[in-house]
C-alpha cells in the first residue's frame, strides 16, 4: 500500500504466511536485501563454524562429518539412510501438493513467497487465542499436559514475539526441576500455534 516499515528480520520472515500475496512478495524481497547487506560477516561466521566442525572431526578420527552427529543423536547410519530414502520417496507427493496449492491460489505455479501462503480463510490469531488452542489440544491428550502448558504460560516461560536482535527459529531449554524456557518468533499464523505446541511438548 506504499507504506515503508522497519521490522526485525524474523518478523519479516513471519510475513511469509500473510494472506496478501503482495505483502509476502515485498517481505521476501526485503529479506533478500537484508541478508545480502550482511553477506560477508554471515559467510565468515558459517565458514568458521563449519571449518571448526571439520577440523575437530578430523582430529578426533571421524571419517565423515555426519558420523559424530549420528553418534551424539544415537542414530545408526542404516536408520538415517532409511529416513532419507523415505523423504526422497515422498517428494512426488509433495510436488503434487504444491501444484494443487498453486491451483487453489489461482496460479500456474508457486513463487517462493507463496510456499507458506495460507489457503482459504486464515486470519491471524492473537496470543491468547493461540495459548487457548494449545491448552485445549493438550487437554484432549491429558490433564497433566494441559496443566504443564497452563503453568508454563502463567510463569512466562515463553519468549514469544520477534524483536530486533533476537535470534530466529524456536527451541526449548530445560533449566532443571521440570522447568524450561522457550524461545520462538510468534507471528499470529497457524504455524506459530504448531510451534508453541511443539516446544511445550518438549
Amino acid at each position: 500500500d506504499g507504506r515503508t516499515e522497519t521490522l526485525p528480520i524474523f518478523a519479516v520472515r513471519g510475513l511469509a504466511t500473510d494472506p496478501d500475496a503482495g505483502v509476502r512478495e515485498a517481505a521476501f524481497r526485503a529479506e533478500l536485501v537484508a541478508w545480502q547487506a550482511n553477506a560477508v560477516p554471515i559467510a565468515a561466521a558459517l565458514n568458521a563454524i563449519k571449518g571448526e566442525t571439520l577440523s575437530l572431526g578430523a582430529r578426533r578420527g571421524w571419517d565423515d562429518p555426519l558420523d559424530p552427529v549420528l553418534e551424539v543423536s544415537a542414530v545408526e547410519r542404516p536408520a538415517f539412510e532409511a529416513m532419507q530414502a523415505a523423504v526422497d520417496d515422498s517428494l512426488p507427493d509433495f510436488r503434487r501438493y504444491l501444484a494443487a496449492k498453486a491451483q487453489a491460489l489461482g496460479k500456474d505455479r508457486l513463487a517462493f513467497w507463496d510456499l507458506f501462503a495460507p489457503v482459504g480463510t486464515a486470519p491471524p490469531l492473537a496470543w491468547d487465542e493461540t495459548t487457548a488452542a494449545v491448552e485445549s489440544a493438550f487437554a484432549g491428550y491429558s490433564d497433566d499436559l494441559a496443566g504443564l502448558a497452563r503453568d508454563a504460560l502463567a510463569a512466562r516461560w515463553v519468549d514469544a514475539g520477534p524483536r530486533t536482535g533476537k535470534v530466529g527459529g524456536a527451541f526449548c531449554l530445560p533449566v532443571g526441576a521440570g522447568r524450561s524456557r522457550i524461545l520462538m518468533n510468534y507471528d499470529g499464523s497457524i504455524d506459530s500455534v504448531h510451534t508453541l505446541a511443539h516446544e511445550l511438548g518438549h
